[in-house]
């Protein structure tokens, strides 16, 4: 389906202004800049030092214009068609340096031609002006999206010129976009109408929308003139934009290094149209001329191969094509562009106000009542362009909920995270709008309400098919969220003995307002974030943490579960002459032949005397140490008191015999010294197995109070 321009050619007068307007072109530039437009721009900067100026100076290339005439109560700046084809010829020969433009010693041609365009983007005759009434005649920089949508052709193809009657900021007539804006919705010049005769705006926006810098740009710094100032290197460094002719604006003409820079000595400023000048003769440098022609070969070099001026064929009209998406249920429709071969795309969902409502490949929007609306996309292609219309009714529920009438109107809402939260295990339940004609859940019920218990972040939908058959699926309860339990963890194991020092580490909630810590089931304060203590219990020692979020939900941590064991027995080793514990208790003491020593609660008893030796201590409760006995050297080596050891070898038993009928203590010793086994007589003769022993020397000690010592080896 084409979509038609209509034109009204009106002829009035217009007054031409002795002094060049001013430009906003810096303006727009950094009301642009993003990283990425800036990135953009670096990367064809470095591309454009790769071309080959002078083969480009043998080219010509043509650039297509279109006038949109932006005018309200045809005022005078609805300008005739001869003043602006007057404007377009005048531009030409001031890029010629042609006709009364000419300025011999300074000008230079730039191989770009401007034609007005005699084809328009559907393949049909045009005079390459449109016009249009509206009120945005009259407009800042601010506004100048909106007076570009109000007409717009492909710019790929078309250099777009908003002509208008007044751009209310100060000192400015008018505006262009640079190269690295090409197929933005910014993309053309914006001039007032009172600049266009004599061409020199045009020219001085010609130049910026082809790549031109003002020349001032950057002041006087030259290190590099290929980076720095405006990139030209045969203009000289420029400080001053006060309209004087000539004058000496910069002393920095010699820092540059590169051999590029034909400045020696401080010269005048030239006469440049990309500068603000009194003369009255203007002129582009070669310098200029050749990254003007460098960016027509790059960036833009669609207009040089459009259609628009008759030079090119128009070629196989495109077939407008768009995907519609309304599966959002919010009355949300994604229009997707599927024209094979749009490089340019732009929509227009408000016919009323005849302006394009946005540019890009798919268009989103929200419609917020149910009802038939339309919408218009324009594919450009380098063929030419189509349109289509999209005619289609848009259903909008009457809430973001519906067809769930209720269940969800206690959920508080999360402004940390902007969400509807649940509380852990809060019963929930969810009913549909009275009367449809069906209802399916997302749990599968087909029941008009379901029950749900909230323990993790879930969504519920419904869809609900009503007396006319329509389905309708909510939208809002797409994810409700359920603060889970914070993790606690603890740095040591699951099982440790008694006196362990333990670190309990919450992990920082994003949600809580308030928390207290729990030790098997008793609350004992907060809020830290690490809990540090000793475990002096013994058993099972549990500990939590409780908070209550944002949204007043209580919310447990995990519990952390630690079993105490009784502390390890410390084993005695003798060292030379000095008995070592190999650790110690949190409250022990020696003991020698029974007897506790006081103040002696080191690790090691030094220099120990004959006896026995054990540890006693209490943690989480009382701890014995093994038993170390010290024998003095000789004693057994004779029989005392009458008794005796006999080994029977069939049998692996040793049999004591004694002269004391009485009960008597007996205490076997292995080569450490430490006890082994511990028995009492039994008449004067005592049978003692030693199959279980180890192979090596063994000491048995016989009696309390005067003692019989035996020694025996016990071999293989």
């Amino acid at each position: 389906m084409r979509y038609l321009l209509l034109l009204s050619v009106l002829t009035f007068a217009v007054h031409v202004q002795a002094q060049q307007p001013g430009c906003g072109t810096d303006q727009l530039n950094a009301l642009l800049a993003t990283p990425e437009r800036t990135a953009a721009m670096a990367q064809l900067e470095q591309h454009l030092l790769q071309t080959n100026a002078e083969e480009l100076r043998g080219m010509g290339f043509t650039v297509p214009i279109v006038f949109h005439v932006i005018s309200e109560n045809n005022g005078p700046e609805n300008l005739p068609d001869d003043v602006l084809l007057a404007g377009v010829d005048a531009l030409n020969l001031r890029f010629q340096n042609a006709g009364a433009y000419v300025d011999d010693s300074l000008g230079h041609v730039v191989p770009i031609a401007f034609c007005i365009a005699s084809i328009d983007p559907f393949g049909q005759p045009t005079t390459g002006i449109t016009r249009h009434e509206s009120a945005l005649t009259v407009n800042s920089m601010n506004d100048e999206l909106a007076v570009k949508s109000i007409a717009r052709w492909d710019p790929y193809r078309y250099l777009n010129i908003w002509v208008v009657r007044t751009i209310t900021d100060p000192n400015v007539g008018g505006y262009a976009s640079f190269p690295w804006d090409l197929g933005s919705a910014h993309d053309g010049i914006v001039a007032e109408a009172i600049g266009i005769p004599g061409g020199y705006l045009l020219a001085h926006e010609a130049g910026h929308y082809l790549g031109l810098y003002h020349t001032f740009q950057g002041g006087c710094q030259n290190a590099n003139c290929q980076l720095d100032g405006d990139r030209v290197c045969d203009t000289p460094p420029d400080a001053t934009n006060n309209w004087q002719c000539g004058g000496l604006g910069c002393d920095s003409e010699v820092q540059d290094t590169t051999g590029l820079d034909p400045f020696t000595t401080d010269v005048p400023e030239l006469p440049n149209y990309m500068d603000y000048s009194g003369c009255t003769l203007f002129s582009f440098s070669q310098g200029q001329a050749d990254r003007m022609a460098g960016f027509m070969a790059t960036v833009r070099t669609a207009l040089n191969a459009s259609y628009a001026c008759g030079s090119n064929t128009y070629g196989p009209p495109p077939v407008a094509t768009v995907l519609v998406d309304s599966s959002a249920c919010t009355g949300r429709i994604t229009f997707t562009n599927t024209t094979p071969g749009a490089d340019f795309v732009q929509w227009d969902g408000d016919l009323t106000n005849a302006a394009w409502d946005a540019i890009g490949n798919s268009y989103s929007v929200d419609y917020p009542y149910t009802g038939d609306y339309s919408m218009l996309m324009a594919a450009c292609t380098p063929q030419g362009t189509d349109t289509v219309r999209i005619n289609l009714h848009v259903r909008v529920a009457p809430t973001p909920y519906y067809p769930i009438a209720s269940g969800y109107q206690g959920l508080p809402f999360d402004p940390w995270e902007q969400q509807l939260t649940a509380c852990p295990g809060q019963v929930l339940t969810f009913t549909g709008v009275p009367g449809m004609a069906s209802y399916t859940w997302s749990t599968g019920s087909t029941n008009d309400s379901i029950t749900w218990q909230a323990t993790q972040p879930f969504s519920v939908h419904l869809t609900a098919v009503d007396a006319d058959g329509l389905a309708w699926t909510n939208c809002a309860l797409e994810h409700i969220n359920v603060h889970q339990p914070t993790l606690l963890v603890s740095d040591v194991a699951d099982t440790v003995t008694c006196g362990t020092p333990v670190t309990l580490n919450l992990g920082i909630p994003i949600y809580p307002s308030s928390y207290m810590w729990y030790h098997n089931g008793q609350g004992f304060g907060g809020p830290i974030f690490t809990y540090s203590t000793t475990l002096w219990e013994l058993g099972w020692q549990d500990f939590a943490v409780r908070l209550i979020d944002n949204v007043g939900c209580s919310v447990w941590s995990n519990t952390v579960s630690i079993h105490v064991a009784p502390s390890v027995p410390p084993v005695i080793t003798q060292v030379g002459n000095d008995l070592v514990l190999d650790h110690g208790l949190s409250n022990f003491a020696w003991y020698h032949d029974g007897v506790p020593i006081p103040n002696q609660n080191q690790l090691t008893w030094p220099n120990a005397t004959p006896g026995c030796y054990w540890i006693y201590g209490y943690d989480c409760s009382a701890v014995y140490s093994d038993t170390l006995c010290l024998i003095a050297a000789g004693v057994g080596d004779i029989e005392a008191h009458g008794a005796s050891l006999t080994p029977d070898l069939t049998s692996s038993t040793l049999t004591l015999t004694t002269a004391v009928a009485e009960k008597q203590t007996v205490m076997l010793f292995d080569a450490q010294g430490r006890i082994v086994r511990r028995s009492t007589t039994a008449g004067t003769s005592t049978t003692m197995d030693v199959q279980d022993l180890a192979p090596g020397a063994y000491t048995v000690v016989l009696g309390d109070a005067e003692r019989t010592v035996l020694r025996f080896v016990r071999v293989p």
